[in-house]
């Protein structure tokens, strides 16, 4: 049995045992003589040794932790290498990331040859490495023009980044990008740029299609809100007509129903101004005014709700004088807005419009108007939002307050388009300053036009006004009963009135008879105003 399980036994197993029975007899031999521990130790002991290391080796130890045994003794030199497989692993990494990016990348180098390009630019622009770029750039930044093109490249060579976006006929389909091209600098030099287009067709395409709808339903709204405003302008004629023929007591009626259709007319206006502004139809029509006249004029305007709530109005206008060329119903209206917040805002106290015409270092004035309450103020953290539309500093002040939320917005949008801006101030619980500027032409500038004008005269000259009295005026309106209200007002101030149904019948009657003023509706059917 014993054979057997030799004979079973690889050759390291074979040493061991060998050691295990041949060692403790060495032992006994060492306790039994000095001589034998001496002298036959290097006789015997020592060659058993060195035989039994050569049967069973030496080992190497790997760096995973493995090891192999070596029989022979041997001399080696070997090189770490761990940090250039690491570096290889992380460039074919790297590789793999760059082949599978959605965006594409074409690296050029100072040369303008194609060094480096992944997959998606191979498949958007068919670009290849070691190609020239000049011929591809008319498919990359197409349409833009030499011009162009050189603006972008001073601004590489100035070591600056650059990102725009792009449209391109790829082979017949329509493709929107946004190109970003970033320099490659060694030693402050440059060496090269990179190219990352990045595809937004998408996102241009939802965009546009939001913007779309965006457009419709401004159009509806304006539509919508004309369509309301026409009757509401016939119950607030009615009302004015009716109440030269009522008692007090349904005056006093008849009061509540001018002010609710007034409010509710402002809100129609506020809709349709808000339209325009979307639709970009809303138009500067600029004009010669009397600044001081228009500050005075527009703040009398608000006197009723001033008293109704026992407040009062401070002027300060003495920097504010002389003639200045703007649109003076954009404004009165900003003015108004700005004014009836401040009303509504302000439980009691004092409302200050402040205004100032002030030179500017670039040679042109500037038109500064602040309007100032003693209200409830706004807290820190709506001033931000307070001009964007369809928002009140306190959700529950819509409630308390009323309103739209839309007519800060207006103002906003009104300064802006007067290429000036409007901010607002906190005055730590004391209440608000609403404050814009606006650039105009002043008195000077004005009369020194006129001096160098031919053929100029005074529109104002008492025998010009003389020429249209009594005055004959044609009211071209498609809606029958707003045509009959204008009409009996305007006989009631004296006037001599014929009435049109629309464009064409306007045209008809002007054939055979001339007036002083045309009335016109804009919208109506068979031929507009």
């Amino acid at each position: 049995m014993f054979d057997v399980k030799l004979k079973n036994l690889s050759r390291y197993s074979l040493v061991t045992i060998s050691i295990i029975i041949i060692l403790p007899w060495i032992g006994i031999l060492f306790n039994f003589s000095p001589f034998f521990r001496n002298h036959i130790f290097n006789i015997i002991g020592l060659p058993l040794f060195l035989s039994l290391a050569s049967a069973i080796g030496f080992s190497i130890a790997y760096h995973e932790g493995r090891t192999r045994p070596v029989k022979q003794r041997c001399r080696m030199a070997g090189t770490d290498i761990t940090e250039k497989n690491r570096a290889a692993q992380k460039i074919r990494y790297q590789s793999y990331l760059l082949e599978n990016i959605q965006e594409s990348m074409v690296v050029i180098d100072s040369n303008g040859f194609v060094k480096c390009v992944n997959e998606r630019a191979k498949q958007l622009f068919a670009i290849s490495v070691q190609d020239e770029l000049i011929p591809h750039l008319q498919r990359i930044m197409y349409p833009y023009d030499q011009d162009r093109l050189e603006l972008i490249k001073a601004q590489i060579r100035a070591g600056q980044s650059w990102q725009g976006e792009i449209t391109l006929n790829l082979n017949g389909t329509i493709k929107h990008f946004i190109h970003h091209i970033d320099p490659l600098l060694e030693n402050s030099a440059l060496n090269g740029i990179v190219i990352i287009s990045t595809d937004i067709t998408a996102l241009a395409e939802a965009r546009e299609r939001a913007e779309t709808a965006n457009m419709s339903k401004s159009q509806f709204l304006a539509n919508m809100s004309h369509e309301i405003r026409t009757p509401m302008i016939g119950i607030l004629g009615s009302v004015e007509l009716l109440a030269e023929t009522l008692s007090p007591e349904q005056t006093e009626y008849l009061s509540t129903i001018r002010e609710c259709g007034e409010q509710l007319l402002e809100i129609i206006n506020q809709i349709l101004d808000v339209s325009k502004i979307e639709l970009g139809v809303l138009e500067l029509n600029p004009e010669t005014v009397d600044l001081a006249n228009l500050l005075s004029g527009t703040s009398s305007i608000i006197e009723p709700a001033l008293k109704a709530k026992g407040l009062t109005l401070k002027l300060i206008m003495e920097k504010a004088s002389g003639l200045i060329q703007i649109d003076p119903l954009k404004l009165r209206q900003v003015l108004l807005n700005l004014l009836y917040n401040a009303v509504k805002f302000t439980d009691s106290g004092i409302i200050t419009l402040e205004a100032e015409l002030m030179a500017r270092p670039e040679g042109d004035t500037c038109l500064t108007v602040s309007v100032t309450d003693t209200g409830i103020g706004i807290s820190g953290d709506k001033i931000d939002t307070i001009f964007a539309p369809f928002t009140q500093a306190d959700s529950s002040s819509s409630r308390k307050y009323g309103g739209t939320g839309l007519g800060l917005y207006i103002c906003k949008k009104m300064v802006e388009l007067m290429q000036g801006s409007i901010w607002v101030t906190n005055l730590d619980g004391q209440g608000t300053r609403f404050s814009f500027s606006v650039p105009v032409t002043t008195e000077a500038v004005i009369e020194n036009h006129k001096e160098t004008t031919p053929n100029s005269f005074d529109l104002f000259k008492d025998d010009l006004l003389l020429d249209f009295t009594p005055v004959s005026i044609l009211v071209v309106e498609d809606n029958e009963l707003n045509r009959r209200i204008v009409t009996k007002m305007l006989l009631n101030y004296g006037f001599e009135v014929t009435n049109a149904g629309n464009g064409l019948e306007c045209l008809n009657i002007l054939q055979h008879t001339s007036f002083d003023v045309i009335l016109m509706d804009m919208q109506m059917p068979v031929m507009d105003g």
